[in-house]
């Protein structure tokens, strides 16, 4: 057993260290005005979360699906870190913590991780808002559009590793931790109800711009063609 646990320290170690390389000039405050002032227009907001509804749908859409988003981002950021497999579909959501028999019993430290994860009744297949298959999939839309989610995430978590530097209960303890604090942080800095006026603004004037020049467009092509004799 202790030399899985040293082989899965050096494995997660040199994982580590990748991400310690990319968050060098890391800044927790700087990323998270960063993702606070990223502009994301009603179409933005639309196609994150897979062209489902539009309009005033799409925002009530999109006020659940972001939180969500951003925590199963922080959650697959550490797994990753601690070098425990990915997140599987969707369970069912039961209220309550993990019984004081079911910590002592666990197998392993993943089975403790498993047990400990933090669970969402909005993250689960019994949830009675969203269906996994219009979350998990715009994931990828959301590293593209908004990349800082991620990296705050990962760089959060790879200074805990370099400095603990082991793989242990208390280790997932204090992950688990840095995740709750940061996710808290991370919901206001992406906060759906924000005021966003200059993008939306921005984006109804290219709208009319697009919708003016289409129509005289429509115009020059209705005039009568005059031939040449």
């Amino acid at each position: 057993m202790k030399a899985i646990l040293i082989v899965l320290s050096l494995f997660v170690a040199y994982l580590n260290a990748a991400s310690i390389d990319q968050c060098s000039n890391y800044s927790l405050e700087k990323e998270l005005d960063a993702i606070n002032k990223t502009c994301l227009t009603s179409h933005d907001k639309q196609m994150l979360t897979g062209n489902v509804v539009k309009g005033f749908l799409n925002g009530m859409l999109y006020s659940f699906v972001m939180p969500v988003v951003q925590e199963t981002i922080g959650l697959s950021e550490m797994r990753k870190a601690l070098g425990f497999k990915k997140m599987g579909p969707w369970k069912v959501y039961r209220y309550g913590k993990p019984s004081e028999k079911q910590i002592e019993n666990a197998n392993g430290i993943e089975e403790y991780y498993e047990l400990m994860e933090p669970k969402n009744m909005i993250r689960s297949s019994n949830t009675p808002i969203l269906l996994e298959k219009n979350v998990i999939p715009n994931i990828g839309r959301f590293d593209e559009r908004i990349p800082g989610i991620r990296h705050v995430y990962r760089c959060e978590f790879a200074e805990i590793m370099k400095r603990i530097g082991k793989i242990d209960r208390e280790t997932v303890d204090k992950m688990i931790e840095k995740w709750t604090e940061i996710s808290k942080k991370m919901n206001k800095a992406t906060d759906v109800y924000g005021d966003h006026g200059d993008c939306e603004r921005e984006e109804k004037q290219r709208e009319w711009e697009a919708m003016v020049e289409s129509a005289e467009e429509d115009e020059r092509l209705a005039e009568p063609q005059i031939e040449n004799v």
